[in-house]
């Protein structure tokens, strides 16, 4: 099977990069399955569990914050604030993150941000989720 270039780059630099035979990941506009010779693509990316199929033809899951994915015919980069394959996940420290982010939540301390809580949320249940499958 085909395969592309695939390429994490976070504030630490290149955290992984290796070829894949396709990525499904959350977009801004929804989840897309990118495969090899795909069409050249710039898109954001929200935070969410990306998938994908290693060259040895095996399931990746991974969780990936917000950033943008960028896509040629010969590679994949994707470039994002946070990047945590399942045995990256600490565990204790999202749980932490969800119970302060719903605290936020329900709180009315109108000194709260509360779209900064919902996104701490989102990533705090994504990281879980991934985790816990």
């Amino acid at each position: 099977m085909a395969s592309v270039s695939f390429k994490v780059v976070t504030p630490r630099g290149v955290i992984y990069e290796n070829e894949i035979n396709s990525l499904n990941i959350k977009t801004t506009g929804g989840y897309i399955t990118v495969l090899p010779h795909h069409f050249p693509l710039l898109t954001g990316i929200v935070p969410s569990i990306c998938h994908f199929i290693n060259k040895d033809d095996c399931l990746v899951k991974a969780f990936t914050g917000e950033g943008v994915l960028h896509v040629s015919e010969t590679e994949i980069e994707l470039i994002t604030g946070a990047f945590n394959l399942k045995d990256d996940i600490d565990i204790e420290r999202a749980r932490r993150a969800l119970e302060r982010a719903k605290k936020n939540l329900s709180s009315n301390d109108p000194s709260i941000d509360k779209k900064r809580a919902q996104q701490a949320l989102i990533r705090a249940e994504a990281r879980i989720a991934l985790w816990e499958n």
